[in-house]
């Protein structure tokens, strides 16, 4: 089965479940070489959100293997793979203007490869095969979906570049600040997947190593968020409702850290417990998207 006929099997059967705008991003293609601020910061927003959709896509395969979570975390699956697969289709590069020739071959390698793995990742679902069969079918699929957040982070990262001038983020500090705001959210759905993964396999030091390593990256983050971090390379944040939001961010951290902390260190969670840090985890990622949100507005302002 071709890579064309997948995408369209996938979109077939798709409702887009965020509130990204993607009608504007699929009228304002076109062979005009200009491009106006909106559209611009529309098509950054749409790449970072991908990101996060291919971290959530990781996440939910995990949480199937919980029996408490199993349905929630299929139907998140299932809305995660529609929602990326919307998202994915509008930013062929066939419908990307607006950059250099330069900035728009390296997006379009980029997004070849992010392709490859987004068929790879897709392709038992449209073969009929049991993707969730037996209490380890959510294991191959993992990888795949890691390899793809892997992919879909790299044309991020090229289209924000690409297009951040435009948008009105010209500054390297604005670049900075919109990647890690987004990194974050990421980051709390990646807490999940690692507490998940230490639950369903104990003992296991990768996956508690793998724990470790995002509870240490959130801090480093969300420090940056509230005061700045010069290894960062993030400044102060850039008004004072954006500074209260970090303290609240904060708070609810400060609040889980520990019980993540200790998953950690024992490389075991009692898979009831780490449900729980899901929904909480999740709360969490409501404040980070209205710290983004907050952030592009403030960076518009500003620029």
């Amino acid at each position: 089965m071709s890579r064309a006929t997948l995408r369209r099997l996938v979109l077939a059967a798709t409702v887009l479940v965020t509130s990204v705008p993607v009608g504007a991003l699929a009228q304002s293609a076109g062979p005009t070489l200009t491009l106006d601020r909106g559209t611009a910061e529309l098509r950054i927003a749409l790449a970072d959100r991908k990101r996060l959709l291919a971290e959530r896509i990781g996440k939910a395969l995990c949480f199937t293997a919980i029996p408490a979570k199993a349905a929630d975390a299929q139907t998140q699956f299932q809305d995660a793979v529609r929602a990326y697969a919307v998202l994915h289709d509008n930013l062929n590069p066939q419908n990307l203007n607006g950059l250099t020739d330069d900035e728009f071959g390296r997006v379009a390698a980029a997004w070849g490869a992010e392709d490859a793995a987004w068929v790879a990742l897709v392709a038992p679902l449209m073969n009929g095969s049991a993707a969730f069969a037996g209490a380890d079918g959510w294991k191959p699929m993992l990888a795949k979906a890691e390899d793809l957040g892997t992919q879909t982070a790299a044309v991020y990262g090229l289209m924000r570049i690409g297009y951040g001038p435009t948008a009105g983020f010209a500054d390297v500090q604005s670049q900075i600040l919109l990647d890690v705001y987004g990194r974050q959210r990421v980051l709390a759905d990646r807490l999940a997947k690692n507490a998940c993964q230490v639950a369903m396999d104990p003992g296991s030091r990768v996956a508690a190593e793998s724990l470790q390593v995002s509870i240490a990256q959130f801090d480093l983050i969300l420090r940056a968020m509230q005061t700045g971090a010069r290894e960062l390379g993030v400044s102060p944040p850039p008004s004072a409702r954006l500074s209260a939001l970090a303290g609240s961010l904060a708070t609810e951290w400060n609040a889980l850290r520990p019980a993540l902390s200790q998953m950690a260190e024992s490389a075991s969670a009692d898979p009831a417990a780490v449900g729980d840090m899901h929904d909480a985890l999740f709360s969490l990622t409501l404040l980070l998207e209205a710290a983004t949100a907050m952030l592009s507005e403030d960076l518009r302002v500003a620029g």
